[in-house]
């Protein structure tokens, strides 16, 4: 699991250099993971770690996209 982890933000790494940005997505993808797994034609034996969304920054916010609430922490919530 540690090195999907590290192989992933190295990939994230990558993306970001070359001006891609990126999410890792590891909760709700909105999709059953064996669903996810039987798409790609993955084998039984293999485990979905999690998701990865790209796409080109600039775009979406030239399409006034607008960043989620930020979750307001322990503090915040008491």
């Amino acid at each position: 699991m540690q090195a999907v982890a590290c192989a992933t933000q190295n990939f994230m790494i990558s993306l970001a250099a070359d001006g891609v940005g990126s999410k890792w997505m590891t909760g709700a993808l909105g999709a059953a993971p064996t669903d996810v797994l039987a798409a790609v034609g993955a084998p039984e034996s293999e485990k979905l770690v999690g998701a990865i969304w790209y796409g080109d920054p600039a775009k979406e916010l030239a399409n006034d996209a607008k960043a989620p609430p930020r979750k307001k922490g322990l503090d915040g919530v008491l």
